[in-house]
């Protein structure tokens, strides 16, 4: 499996998020963090599975919730740049580039 490193945004990303589903319903941030480890999980194993987005970067969208890991990926690891939710200022990420 591939080393994943991540930008020090994406834990702002995932804690916002993560406020947010569990001030909605109590447990419901636990169900978004464990399928973003799972999607995180599927990325290391196969970093080139998933769809291009941008000329340097690919996108995994989750399931049930409406957001995207966006990583780009080299030889030793795989880099996350964001959790991005996929309707609210899709382009945030791009100033971490």
């Amino acid at each position: 499996m591939t080393l994943i490193r991540f930008h020090p945004e994406v834990y702002k990303d995932v804690a916002s998020a993560y406020d947010w589903y569990e001030s909605y319903a109590n447990g419901l941030g636990n169900d978004f963090t464990c399928e973003l480890e799972l999607g995180l999980e599927s990325i290391a194993s196969m970093p080139e599975a998933w769809s291009k987005f941008g000329r340097k970067f690919r996108r995994f969208h989750m399931s049930r919730f409406p957001f995207a890991i966006v990583y780009s990926f080299g030889d030793q690891c795989v880099y996350v740049l964001a959790v991005m939710h996929q309707r609210r200022k899709p382009d945030f990420w791009k100033s971490r580039i």
